[in-house]
């Protein structure tokens, strides 16, 4: 009997030891499998950092690029743009002249009449005098865009604000639709519903910068005729002004979208786009606390959501912020 006892005594104590055990290794292999996927968390996160950091790297590197490009092609620039407003002077005075002496060619001797009729049908004259203002507009065009090329390829290269003061929103938008007014005229047709806002602390040449690169890709999705709706409104209860811009041009697909604010990606043909303006847009935006997004779907327009916050956190200006975040 006293065996017995003991035997079960034995084996109450054992079964308790085994029950023990079998807790503490499922306790431990609970810790082990917790800190494994903790393990994995860190490991991923590293890897998503050292991804950015190459990212980051990356952007810099073409920031730099870009910033010397710029600065290569700004100088040429400027004393191009100089010397095609002298040539035009000079051509203008030309073609007044011209003008002139076809005016008075009847009260002028017959074989000077007849040496300038053969002259001008010879040279094409009056082609010429009709064609030279043509010209210098498609010059002063070409040049304007290469202008802003360079503005972009800068903005996207500055990695601090400009100077800031209180400014509407409103006149940024004016100032994009007058910049932009011959591109827009021919094809689109504009509205607006622009409210009463509160200023913003701001640069406005920048501002201004971010509704001429969304209203120029507006009007370049339009095709042969379309509409163009610009809405602004203050927001009170979140303390944002929402700037709304709504296109009918050809819209986007999801793909699209996802990299419409990637540097130097365009879905326009070769040679009409840098693929620069929604990316400098977004930086822009981003720097003054601000956020900007599309929606849009194929052959159906696309429109633009912006927000700028009354009361903007202070950030420092970098374009890159969203890319080592993403």
């Amino acid at each position: 009997m006293d065996d017995l006892e003991t035997y079960k005594t034995a084996y109450a104590r054992e079964k308790s030891a085994r029950k023990q055990s079998e807790q503490i290794l499922e306790q431990k292999t609970h810790e082990l499998m917790q800190s494994n996927i903790e393990l994995q968390q860190l490991n991923e996160t590293l890897s998503r950092q050292q991804t950015q950091l190459v990212q980051t790297e990356k952007l810099a590197a073409l920031g730099t690029l870009a910033a010397g490009i710029a600065h290569e092609i700004n100088n040429p620039m400027a004393f191009v743009a100089s010397n095609i407003q002298a040539l035009k002077r000079y051509c203008t005075s030309y073609v007044e002249l011209c003008r002139l002496v076809k005016q008075n060619q009847q009260s002028l001797p017959d074989s000077v009449s007849s040496g300038l009729d053969n002259i001008g049908k010879k040279r094409g004259v009056e082609y010429v005098l009709n064609d030279t203002e043509l010209i210098f507009s498609e010059v002063e065009s070409g040049l304007i865009r290469v202008q802003d090329i360079v503005s972009n390829l800068k903005s996207f290269a500055r990695t601090k604000p400009g100077e800031r003061h209180h400014s509407d929103v409103n006149e940024a938008i004016s100032s994009a639709l007058k910049i932009l007014a011959n591109e827009l005229r021919y094809k689109c047709t504009v509205t607006t519903d622009l409210k009463e806002l509160p200023s913003i602390y701001c640069n406005p040449n920048e501002v201004s910068q971010v509704f001429l690169n969304i209203i120029h890709n507006a009007a370049q999705s339009i095709e042969t005729e379309g509409k163009i709706d610009i809405s602004s409104r203050y927001i009170e209860m979140e303390a944002i002004i929402q700037v709304v811009i709504k296109d009918t041009g050809k819209g986007m697909d999801e793909e699209t979208m996802a990299q419409v604010f990637n540097p130097f990606y365009t879905n326009k043909p070769m040679g009409q786009g840098t693929g620069l303006g929604l990316s400098v847009s977004h930086g822009i935006i981003e720097a003054l606390g601000g956020s900007i997004k599309v929606t849009s779907q194929p052959k159906k327009g696309t429109t633009f959501f912006i927000n700028f916050p009354v009361e903007q956190r202070s950030r420092p200006r970098n374009v890159y912020t969203r890319w080592d975040q993403r």
